[in-house]
């Protein structure tokens, strides 16, 4: 049986053919995770955008529902008028008030994550002042203060110490305003005025 020797020609032809088919696979797997890595791209940006759209659509709804809430805030108390029927008009202060707080409770709830969702609990806390419920005005005005932002918190902050005044517990009034670190710091000047109203207020004197 005659020996078969492989010559540096067939040697090399056969290198450089391995070499030739690495190289093919190595391209094909660069290719292939590349593909993926688009693919993955791709769906997070869809999902960005989506979410985006998702969150400008609930604020434009929100805006929209707060705004027939600020309507019915600002209503007028007496008669519908004949030359503008699309007027909010109420008989009293207090069905005003209920319908005002019914509305801004249904965009807080609605549209929690929203900017107007978040004014809406603001203002209808406002509302249940409004309507003598000041417990439960305080205690939403309470959550409220802890918020994130601080503008809205600094507005919570401002009423409560209001809410405190007006019912004489002069006390509290000034312990929630010059709380250490509390929201009312950031308040500023309003804050510290209800705080020097609260002081001079001839009824607060015992």
């Amino acid at each position: 049986m005659a020996d078969h020797h492989i010559s540096r020609k067939e040697l090399k032809h056969d290198k450089i053919k391995e070499t030739l088919e690495h190289g093919a696979e190595a391209v094909i797997s660069h290719g292939q995770f590349a593909g993926i890595l688009v693919a993955v791209v791709l769906a997070v940006a869809i999902g960005y955008g989506g979410w985006h759209f998702y969150i400008d659509r609930q604020t434009a709804q929100a805006s929209l529902a707060f705004d027939q809430a600020m309507k019915a805030y600002q209503g007028r108390i007496g008669p519908p008028n004949p030359a503008d029927p699309g007027e909010a008009t109420y008989a009293d202060e207090r069905a005003r008030s209920q319908d005002a707080f019914n509305k801004f409770s249904k965009v807080a709830g609605s549209y929690p994550s929203t900017n107007p969702g978040k004014l809406a609990r603001y203002y209808a806390a406002l509302c249940l002042e409004d309507l003598d419920r000041q417990n439960q005005a305080l205690e939403e005005l309470k959550k409220i203060s802890g918020s994130s932002d601080k503008e809205l918190a600094a507005m919570a902050q401002y009423q409560m110490a209001v809410i405190f005044c007006a019912h004489r517990k002069a006390g509290r009034c000034r312990q929630t305003a010059s709380r250490p670190g509390g929201q009312a710091e950031r308040a500023g000047a309003a804050s510290a005025g209800a705080v020097g109203a609260c002081r001079r207020s001839p009824q607060l004197q015992s």
